[in-house]
């Protein structure tokens, strides 16, 4: 019956997560080594994504123990792709300001200070305006929707305050020992490019960009609900045979 269904569910998704965040790190990994084509510059978002992860995990857990929410194991998988996400962009802005300033001159010490007071902004209106949006998901009357909420919420957080905390004493700490050098401007050309053409053409643009948004939401006219579990296990699970 359903229960079997739900337990096995469970041991599926516990199996799952592991993969699921070896993909993580893997596909993180590429992007930074993408873009700051520096082994060690790419290795520090994720001692600050792994550090939040971790602590993500420990809050979670004790708000559950303290407030009697449960948590899912959509909750966990899903902390871990919300964390990474975050956290990688959260650094890409922060470590790229401070390769702007360093390109302009400034020291150091100074170059952190300046990416934070001037970055800090907006990695700040970021994680607040997911924050919130996963806090209303947490009024959803669907255990599993609510609990998911509340976890995406923390982790959010977390992954704000590693990012103006951790991460520039990081690169404090780094800075002076060469690891965080920024490399050549690759996409620079491109951008001032695009601003340009932007600027002379914006309704276009507008245009262009709202069509494109509108048949990937169009997309959803595809979906087909489904609400037997069983579908979501394969046939060599206990409660399938």
């Amino acid at each position: 019956g359903p229960a079997a269904t739900v337990a096995d569910l469970t041991v599926a998704g516990e199996q799952d997560r592991l993969p699921i965040e070896i993909a993580i790190a893997v596909l993180v990994l590429l992007v930074l080594l993408v873009v700051y084509r520096n082994p060690v510059t790419m290795l520090l978002p994720l001692a600050a994504i792994g550090t939040s992860l971790v602590v993500a995990q420990a809050v979670v857990a004790g708000v559950s123990e303290l407030f009697g929410l449960g948590v899912s194991n959509q909750s966990a998988i899903l902390l871990s792709a919300i964390i990474a996400g975050a956290g990688t962009d959260y650094a890409v802005f922060l470590i790229s300001r401070y390769h702007d300033y360093l390109r302009q001159g400034a020291d150091l010490d100074d170059a952190v200070r300046r990416a934070l007071v001037s970055i800090g902004k907006v990695i700040t209106a970021s994680a607040a305006t997911v924050g919130i949006t996963f806090l209303g998901i947490s009024f959803a009357r669907m255990g599993v929707f609510s609990t998911v909420g509340v976890a995406c919420a923390i982790g959010v957080g977390v992954a704000y305050l590693s990012a103006i905390t951790l991460l520039p004493a990081i690169l404090v700490l780094a800075g002076p020992r060469g690891w965080v050098k920024p490399r050549r401007e690759l996409t620079s050309r491109f951008w001032r490019r695009s601003g340009a053409r932007i600027v002379r053409r914006p309704k276009a643009h507008l245009v262009a960009s709202l069509l494109v948004l509108l048949i990937l939401a169009s997309c959803v006219t595809l979906v087909r609900f489904n609400y037997d579990d069983r579908k979501a296990l394969g046939p060599s699970a206990t409660s399938s045979v």
